[in-house]
C-alpha cells in the first residue's frame, strides 16, 4: 500500500491486547509500518483514545496505570515511524460541516473530527476495524487491517 493512511485507535489497542482475536492481524499492521513497508499516520486524538482504553479496566484486560501508559505510548508511537498529523484552524468548522452533511450526532462527532483532521492533512484513507462509522464518508477509503500486506 503506497498511499498514506490514518491508523485508527482500535488497531493500536488490538496490537497491544494479546487476548484479542484481532491481536496478530493488528500487530502485523504495526510491524509493516515499523519495517517501512507502509506509511501510517496518527493524530493526538487517536493517542488519547488509546490511552483511555488501555487505562480502563472495563475495556482492557490488563489495564495500565497512567504512569505506565504514557511511556508505552511515547516509546512505541511518538517517533518518526508514526508521524503525527494535527487538527488545523479549519478542522473544527469542517467537523461541524461534515456532521451536518452526514447527519452525525452524539459521540460520533469524535469520528467526524478524526475525518476532518485527515482531510485537512490530505489523507483520505483509514485503516480500521470500525468500518461502519467511516464508510458513510463517500470521499474516504476505509480499509480493513486484513487487506494490508
Amino acid at each position: 500500500m503506497t498511499k498514506p493512511f490514518l491508523i485508527d485507535s482500535n488497531i493500536l489497542i488490538y496490537a497491544l491486547n494479546k487476548s484479542s482475536p484481532y491481536h496478530e492481524e493488528a500487530k502485523q499492521v504495526i510491524d509493516a509500518i515499523l519495517k517501512d513497508a507502509i506509511k501510517g499516520y496518527l493524530t493526538p486524538q487517536v493517542l488519547f483514545e488509546l490511552f483511555a482504553v488501555i487505562t480502563d479496566s472495563k475495556k482492557f484486560p490488563a489495564p495500565l496505570t497512567p504512569a505506565s501508559a504514557y511511556p508505552l505510548i511515547e516509546t512505541n508511537y511518538l517517533n518518526d515511524k508514526f508521524p503525527l498529523i494535527h487538527p488545523k484552524e479549519t478542522t473544527w468548522r469542517k467537523s461541524f460541516d461534515l456532521a451536518k452533511q452526514y447527519q452525525i450526532s452524539s459521540q460520533d462527532i469524535f469520528d467526524v473530527t478524526l475525518v476532518a483532521t485527515m482531510v485537512d492533512n490530505d489523507i483520505f484513507c483509514i485503516v480500521t476495524y470500525d468500518r461502519t462509522n467511516f464508510q458513510k464518508f463517500s470521499f474516504l477509503e476505509v480499509i480493513h487491517p486484513s487487506k494490508i500486506s
